[in-house]
């Protein structure tokens, strides 16, 4: 049996995928917790944490960038 046989796979509909892109970016910009994990937003005061200038295209992609 080939992976992922008998199984459905879904992927979330684009407007919500835009949605969670806009919130993660926004996180990830502000060094915030997404909102999908613990308000706990331990990157915000780091020194040298990641930027946007720091991502390459899939990682631009992924947030909604690229």
């Amino acid at each position: 049996m080939r992976a992922g046989a008998g199984r459905e796979w879904r992927t979330p509909p684009p407007a919500a995928s835009r949605r969670y892109a806009a919130d993660i970016r926004e996180a990830f910009v502000t060094g915030s917790s997404p909102s999908d994990f613990p308000a706990e937003h331990h990157e915000r005061n780091w020194t040298g944490r990641c930027t946007l200038d720091d991502l390459n295209e899939t990682g631009r992609r992924g947030i909604g960038l690229g």
